[in-house]
């Protein structure tokens, strides 16, 4: 089941995707699976954030995709873009990509509302719901 792309006036949907990582890894991601995930109806803006660049999060009026990258070297500094985004509009969605990250900071993390944990970049598919149902309260 898929979420129904319509907006008001009839154009095409538009979702921003803002990765925040250290390498491409997750942007490639992305890329190569977003129309399996929101179908080939949505125009997707996908751009990619390194963790040393500006990690502020960044305001819009379309609905957003956030996936960051979190390792035991940037959990701190994770932990604070992410709580920005309690003050952030309700168009956010965030996804945190970790590799063996402790349970404890999965715990610590997943307080902050996050929509779910990525290990693998094929693992992107399973969360195919989650987008589905996040897409259908936003458009």
């Amino acid at each position: 089941m898929s979420f129904n792309v319509e907006t008001f006036d009839q154009e095409r949907a538009f979702v921003d995707w803002v990765i925040l990582e250290n390498g491409e890894r997750w942007t490639n991601c992305i890329r190569r699976f977003h129309q399996d995930l929101l179908g080939s109806d949505v125009d997707v803006h996908i751009r990619q954030v390194h963790h040393h660049g500006d990690l502020r999060v960044p305001t819009s009026t379309r609905p957003t995709v956030f996936l960051l990258e979190v390792g035991t070297s940037n959990f701190v500094d994770s932990l604070d873009t992410l709580t920005q985004k309690l003050c952030s509009p309700s168009n956010q969605l965030w996804l945190i990509a970790c590799n063996r990250l402790s349970l404890n900071r999965r715990l610590v993390l997943g307080e902050l509302n996050i929509a779910g944990f990525l290990e693998q970049p094929e693992n992107i598919l399973r969360f195919k719901p989650i987008l589905d149902g996040y897409f259908a309260r936003v458009f």
